[in-house]
């Protein structure tokens, strides 16, 4: 995991004075958690000997990767150093790797996962999170006042509610990873069947490789915001894309009329019309140009074209032109998504 993030911790961030971490009054409640003495990691667990990427294990869940989360990320975690005590710019950029140990110190300990839960412990380890410009301190305030009311437990997950552009990109990337396992998953039950049928499954890939790299021309190279979109962009697109072929393994078929075909058609040009208006007018960074968009289409016919192809030797008694209705349909919307 520290090899993969270390990239991260070199990325330069401008961010407004009033988002920075370092106040001249420090949080009372961070100054009291920090008191508050840290567990020792104890012995390692037979989890940590083979993997110790406490954020994977801390997801997988079960009490033996849970164990063997806490042990790593206490392992991982530098000296002791809290968001109200960091005082200069020189500790916006906090390392990542303690960043993601103390965000996982405080959902194990906040909702009790794999220990006891201890509020004020997790309250502790929220306080230590900095990322670039935020810190965890309204999130330590939101188990003080859980724990007020009475609760032993609290919600918080990182990835869900990232701090920052730090913790926004290690959990986009732990989100790839899970994603290409789906995807490998729903793929692996259509690579069957006959060599032929094979055959025309591994067409489709190569067609929706071609297709999605595409696209590739509206994905931004600029700033980080951007590129963390278009990673969330790609990992939406390949879950759909599992959950479609588990669908479709499942039977639930599309069924379209010939008359369904004629419309979606016939909608599809215009759709086509309008976004070549589109490249024709747009003369901004990310825009997509007339050229791109024409490869953009042939990709997509090739597309079509490979899983009418794959999807007629799968289910024969299936419709050709059901199949190019769905396709088209989904085409056109993309299509109405391009920017201006």
């Amino acid at each position: 995991m520290q090899t993969l993030l270390k990239f991260v911790s070199g990325i330069v961030l401008v961010v407004l004075a009033a988002n920075l971490h370092a106040q001249e009054t420090p949080d009372p409640l961070c100054v009291q958690a920090e008191k508050i003495p840290i567990p020792q990691p104890g012995a390692q667990p037979p989890g940590a000997s083979s993997n110790c990427d406490f954020l994977d294990l801390y997801y997988r869940g079960g009490t033996q990767n849970l164990r063997a989360a806490r042990y790593c990320a206490l392992q991982t975690r530098g000296p002791e150093k809290t968001a109200q005590s960091n005082d200069s710019d020189d500790d916006l950029g906090s390392d990542v790797d303690e960043l993601m140990a103390n965000a996982v110190l405080a959902m194990i300990y906040a909702q009790g996962k794999g220990v006891a839960p201890n509020l004020p412990l997790a309250e502790h380890f929220a306080c230590s999170m900095v990322d670039w410009g935020f810190d965890g301190r309204d999130i330590a305030h939101s188990f003080e006042e859980a724990r007020k009311q009475g609760a032993l437990t609290a919600p918080f997950d990182i990835c869900k509610n990232p701090l920052g552009r730090q913790s926004n990109y290690v959990c986009l990337v732990r989100n790839e990873g899970v994603v290409a396992e789906e995807v490998a998953r729903a793929e692996k039950r259509f690579n069957t069947g006959s060599p032929q049928q094979q055959a025309a499954f591994h067409r489709l890939i190569e067609a929706r490789d071609a297709f999605l790299a595409a696209h590739g021309a509206e994905e931004p190279n600029g700033t980080t915001g951007r590129v963390q979109a278009a990673m969330q962009d790609d990992i939406d697109i390949e879950h759909a894309w599992a959950q479609l072929l588990d669908k479709y393994s499942a039977g639930k078929l599309p069924q379209y009329s010939e008359a369904d075909f004629k419309k979606a058609d016939a909608d599809l040009n215009l759709a086509y019309r309008d976004a070549r208006k589109k490249t024709e007018d747009c003369h901004e960074q990310f825009c997509l140009s007339t050229d791109q968009l024409q490869q953009l289409e042939r990709a997509w016919i090739a597309f079509r074209d490979a899983w009418v192809a794959y999807a007629t030797i799968r289910w024969p008694s299936s419709s050709a032109n059901s199949w190019r209705t769905w396709l088209t349909l989904e085409q056109t919307e993309d299509l109405k998504n391009i920017e201006d």
